[in-house]
């Protein structure tokens, strides 16, 4: 499994690419999406 400092900039590069009309959700609760999608992958 990658170290949480090798997904994070691929982290904020999907961040950025996110459409930026729809409201972002609280930083909290993308972080858990996120983590919750790298654990299930594996």
């Amino acid at each position: 499994m990658k170290s949480i400092r090798d997904i994070l900039p691929d982290f904020e590069k999907k961040r950025a690419e996110a459409p930026k009309g729809r409201k972002r959700q609280t930083e909290r609760g993308e972080l858990m999406r996120f983590f919750q999608r790298l654990v299930s992958r594996r």
